[in-house]
Order: structure tokens, then sequence, then C-alpha cells
């Protein structure tokens, strides 16, 4: 499945019904996806995003 078939898809009109027990694993699995940790950076190009780089990004997308 890509971009495109998830956008062509119908649009949820009504809410989702789920048992209790379908939101409370869930959250018990965000929970422990959330306590992992790892060295990976979570950026396009693998640097961290700090200020002194977001100018440069700029310019590069928007040159003078």
């Amino acid at each position: 499945m890509n971009a495109s078939t998830v956008r062509a898809a119908r649009p949820i009109r009504e809410a989702l019904e789920q048992p209790s027990s379908w939101w409370q694993t869930l959250t018990s699995s965000l929970d422990a996806l959330a306590a992992q940790r790892t060295t990976r950076i979570a950026t396009p190009d693998t640097q961290t995003i700090t200020q002194e780089l977001v100018p440069g990004a700029i310019e590069r997308v928007f040159p003078r």
C-alpha cells in the first residue's frame, strides 16, 4: 500500500467502536514503544536539528 492508496480511501464519518480491551492493549503497546531507547536520529538527513542548522536548511529550500 502506498500513500496515494491511503489518500484515496473513504474518510471515516463515524466514531470507531472498539472494546476497552483493545484500547488498553493499544495504550500498553504505545507505552512500551515509547520506553524503548535508540541511538538513531529521526531526521531526514540523520543530523540532529539544532538552532544553528535551521538557517542553512531554510536557505537551501528558499535560496536568495
